[in-house]
């Protein structure tokens, strides 16, 4: 079954990346311009990042007693944070787009402070979605343009930045490259995203004005497919 949060996330807004940390003791995930809407347990915290003015980067979160949006720390001048997850070990990471002065970077967040902690450089220049496997906790993530990347996870356990490959690049004229958020099924077998048609042009009019595709990935076969 695929989450709710690929179908909602782009329907809603396009300049907002939310994820979920659920009451249960395995998280589940999210990205950037995105939503973690899952049925189940009742959601406890949604944390987002408002990416307003083109570059300008706040993270937030809203309660699950209905208290509202409210700020975690202070903006982010210019950081273009686009995409966002909460890893198996609750862990909140953000990815930066390429209207940045570190374009395609990966940070961790501290969820109380809205403290960035670089965690190093993508294989992709613009980061849109990310997202960690249910079972394996690796990333994995859309670069625009780029296509789908993979992010192992090393002996220690931390992410791997030096093993980030793209696994299937968009192939040359592809209309529908704007892919904007991903989750997995829950058997984490099948990557799924949600996206724009956008003809290669990513400046035309807004995201909302937009045609959506869901696309399906399986890492197992390498095939990819629209399936609405």
């Amino acid at each position: 079954m695929i989450k709710q949060k690929i179908l909602m996330k782009q329907l809603l807004t396009a300049s907002v990346a939310v994820t979920a940390t659920l009451v249960v003791s395995t998280p589940v995930l999210a990205e950037p311009d995105s939503i973690d809407s899952v049925g189940g347990p009742q959601c406890d915290v949604v944390f987002a990042v408002n990416d307003a003015n083109l570059n300008n980067s706040q993270i937030v979160f809203m309660s699950g007693k209905g208290t509202g949006v409210e700020p975690i720390g202070g903006e982010y001048p210019g950081y273009d944070l686009e995409a966002m997850d909460i890893d198996a070990g609750n862990v909140l990471y953000v990815a930066s787009g390429d209207d940045s002065a570190k374009p395609g970077f990966l940070y961790k967040v501290n969820k109380a402070t809205a403290e960035l902690t670089d965690v190093g450089k993508l294989c992709v220049d613009e980061a849109d979605g990310i997202t960690f496997n249910l079972i394996d906790n690796t990333l994995w993530g859309w670069g625009q343009d780029q296509g789908i990347f993979h992010v192992a996870r090393g002996a220690d356990g931390e992410l791997d930045l030096a093993s980030c490959t793209i696994v299937l690049p968009v192939p040359e004229g592809a209309p529908n490259d704007e892919i904007e958020d991903l989750t997995w099924n829950n058997d984490g077998t099948i990557l799924y995203g949600v996206g724009n048609v956008s003809d290669g042009d990513h400046d035309s009019g807004q995201d909302g004005d937009k045609e959506r595709v869901v696309v399906a990935f399986s890492p197992a076969t390498g095939e990819i497919s629209q399936v609405w």
